[in-house]
């Protein structure tokens, strides 16, 4: 290529965009690419990520801020590839400080590598036990067509020839595995002189400037089809910026590539055909004419990972060579739940034979609801909690036991999975479970495939009503909601109260746990928990709306989250009560819903 051709399409027809620091920036008039008119040599650029970007960006702080989105993308990335997250192979290029492959190695990937030049990166990828590979060993280690994922999460922009890497990268993912980038995105402008400094104008941090023509170009260059394109935040800022510059008769161009491919919820201005969002999701499938021809099994992929957790780790100074008390890897953790779960699954096994396979067949419920999905919710339009969560927690039924006559009527709102409603009908009990999202019944997740018929989906904000198999109003005597209040916006907490107290039994209780803490996805812009309150405020919401607080009747280890309950692997508020807090209410003797209904109580 020609050094003053396009990197991305190699047109050689590039108009001088801007000039920062005796560097002048280029736009080419085919793609609207944004380059640097000279760029740094590899062995520049490997020095100065080496040295210099991980410590000087404050990347281990930025990628553990973004730990708890992580966990989310992980199965996000494994719903779109179609394969499970244990079976998921992915390579995280670009990775810096490897949290996001902590994260997945935490939820039981074994095929997961990051990718990067830092030497700071790959020792603490050592510290927790997940591999880090420079490019070249990348190139050497990993067999071709093993891959599901390969993750580019703003990296692109950073590499000399990103169209070439890209292409290179490719030989190792599977026919019609998934390509994930993110990055600074530009909106489609004219090819002319534009003066002033654009975001990220920093050499040789960001060498390319993607507009959504280019990435069409580097797309269609590698044999990638497009799943899905948007773009992020501040889009009003952007748009104001380069209101005189946008070319709007280039960026309809993109139409038969990307309209209809964006996210409707984002606006306007952040789709087809502004894109003036800050950053750029791009979600992308390798064609298989454009895949090696053979695929390699995942042992291959978990052969070539296990070489990089076995090579030494670098010789430490003496004064980094005090002992120190050792901590459970990522990797050790996953394999703690993974015994735990099969041992699950031994002790179900014993109770289904014993109670001589009648589980859930006299616990039949109705449900009557013009809502069938919380459309608006993160965790429907982003999943995770619903991707993910299954918790399991015996000792919660056993508690219920004790202060509930059997069999005891129990809901579980926010079910995921359906492990509790599992729980509770192992032991003789009428359960169902009501989720938001429709992702664990459309994927049949966890035991949506053996309870059908306990587990329904609905916006629980919204009204909607259980009946017993004759037709009755039900009742129940506990009813559960794990991790959903904080996903709830503030002006739906009343309704989803409101139906609260209208499914609960005289004497029965609402039990809850609340997180404190924010959780939402810097790279798409999802936020799950969206009503972030004390306790202090969650408890006059719940008197209002016909809920008091009662005591005594659980410890705190009998609660399924943010209790230390080792099927959940989440916070314990024990630990870290500014972490979040439980709730258990009854019915106000004040509350219309209080005056019907028979006690269940012993």
């Amino acid at each position: 290529m020609s050094p003053t051709a396009c990197p991305i399409c190699a047109s050689t027809d590039r108009a001088r965009f801007n000039e920062k620091g005796g560097r002048a920036l280029l736009i080419c008039r085919d793609c609207r690419h944004l380059s640097w008119e000279k760029l740094p040599s590899e062995t520049e650029l490997a020095g100065f990520y080496r040295q210099e970007y991980t410590d000087h960006h404050q990347q281990l702080e930025i990628q553990k801020n973004n730990a708890s989105y992580y966990r989310g993308h992980v199965a996000e990335l494994a719903n779109l590839a179609r394969c499970d997250v244990a079976e998921l192979a992915i390579a995280d290029i670009g990775s810096s400080y490897p949290v996001f492959v902590e994260q997945a190695v935490a939820q039981g990937c074994r095929s997961a590598i990051a990718v990067d030049w830092s030497r700071e990166a790959a020792e603490y990828g050592r510290s927790v036990g997940v591999p880090v590979v420079t490019p070249e060993e990348f190139i050497e280690l990993i067999p071709d067509a093993s891959l599901d994922v390969l993750r580019y999460a703003h990296t692109l922009e950073h590499m000399i020839d990103p169209a070439g890497a890209l292409k290179q990268h490719l030989q190792k993912l599977k026919p019609g595995g998934l390509v994930y980038i993110t990055q600074p995105n530009f909106p489609v402008l004219k090819a002319q002189f534009f003066g002033q400094d654009i975001m990220d104008q920093v050499w040789p941090n960001h060498l390319h400037y993607f507009s959504p023509a280019s990435a069409r170009a580097l797309l269609e260059l590698c044999g990638l089809d497009l799943l899905r394109f948007f773009t992020i935040a501040n889009a009003e800022k952007t748009e104001a910026k380069f209101r005189t510059a946008f070319d709007v008769d280039m960026a309809n161009t993109l139409a038969d590539w990307c309209q209809g491919k964006g996210e409707e919820a984002r606006g306007a201005l952040s789709n087809f055909p502004y894109f003036f969002g800050e950053n750029s999701a791009i979600y992308a499938t390798l064609r298989p004419d454009g895949a090696a021809a053979l695929t390699a099994c995942h042992a291959d992929v978990v052969t070539a990972i296990q070489s990089v957790l076995s090579r030494p780790s670098m010789p430490k100074a003496a004064a980094d060579a005090e002992p120190s008390v050792p901590t459970p890897t990522a990797s050790v953790v996953s394999e703690a739940l993974h015994q735990q779960r099969v041992l699950d699954l031994l002790l179900d096994a014993a109770a289904l034979q014993a109670r001589t396979m009648s589980v859930g067949k006299d616990s039949r419920y109705r449900l009557a609801t013009d809502s069938p999905l919380a459309g608006a919710s993160a965790d429907h339009l982003h999943p995770r909690g619903a991707a993910n969560d299954d918790t399991r927690h015996p000792r919660f039924v056993r508690a219920c036991e004790k202060h509930f006559k059997a069999p005891i009527r129990h809901l579980d709102i926010g079910c995921a999975g359906g492990g509790l409603v599992w729980d509770f009908l192992l032991s003789g009990h009428r359960s169902v479970g009501l989720e938001g999202s429709d992702f664990p019944l459309v994927n049949q997740k966890a035991y949506w495939r053996v309870i059908p018929d306990n587990l329904f989906t609905a916006d629980a904000t919204k009204p909607y009503r259980f009946q017993d198999s004759d037709g009755a109003p039900a009742k129940f005597d506990v009813i559960t909601a794990w991790e959903v209040l904080e996903h709830i916006p503030e002006t739906s907490i009343p309704g989803f109260l409101q139906n609260i107290c209208e499914h609960l039994a005289p004497d029965g209780v609402f039990v809850c746990s609340i997180a404190t803490f924010s959780d939402e996805d810097p790279s798409t812009g999802a936020v799950w928990h969206v009503t972030v309150k004390p306790r202090d405020w969650w408890e006059p919401v719940f008197r209002h709306n016909g809920l008091e607080v009662c005591e005594g009747i659980f410890g705190h280890r009998d609660f399924v989250r943010g209790s230390g309950n080792p099927r959940a692997h989440d916070w314990d508020a024990a630990k870290n009560p500014e972490l979040g807090f439980h709730m258990v209410t009854r019915l106000r003797s004040s509350s219309p819903a209080a005056e019907g209904g028979n006690s269940s109580r012993e």
